[in-house]
């Protein structure tokens, strides 16, 4: 990912209604990315991601 897209992906998590484990990993990514680490940021924001579209998953999704 590009640091541009990186930093839209934050700010889409951001906007979500989240767990504060989740919204720690988001706003720690957002620290990362600040401090130039974007390899780290975008594992971090790819964990992210990925928990919060298990999340708002229909439960109907998840029994399948």
């Amino acid at each position: 990912m590009t640091e541009s897209t990186l930093w839209t992906a934050i700010i889409q998590l951001q906007k979500l209604e989240m767990d504060s484990s989740l919204r720690e990993s988001v706003e720690e990514a957002a620290n990362l990315l600040t401090q130039g680490q974007h390899i780290e940021a975008e594992a971090l924001v790819q964990n992210a991601q990925a928990r919060a579209r298990r999340a708002f998953e229909p439960a109907a999704a998840v029994q399948a």
